[in-house]
């Protein structure tokens, strides 16, 4: 991670509408959830800084603003997943 980088209200003010009007809207209603808190992260594969919220210390997802569309990826840890991929027939 580089340090230093923009802070998070500034990445999503420089994007388009109504783009940045759909990230103001998670945005508030992550920040509401206990101990959430956002960050500003720099991807080295995208070459940008992209909204990053996290729990505590677990990251919940981040969001990328592709030409094509916003781009979020959700985390969700092994031990989340363990239960539904337990009870898929297809899984052996």
């Amino acid at each position: 991670m580089i340090a230093g980088g923009p802070a998070v209200p500034d990445i999503i003010g420089a994007m388009d509408q109504p783009r940045s009007a759909i990230l103001t809207l998670l945005r508030d209603q992550t920040l509401a959830l206990p101990e959430a808190f956002e960050r500003a992260v720099y991807y080295g594969f995208c070459r940008e800084w992209t909204p990053a919220y996290y729990a505590g210390k677990h990251q919940l997802f981040h969001v990328h603003d592709f030409p094509t569309g916003l781009r979020g990826t959700i985390f969700v840890g092994v031990r989340t997943l363990e239960p539904v991929l337990l009870d898929l027939e297809g899984v052996s």
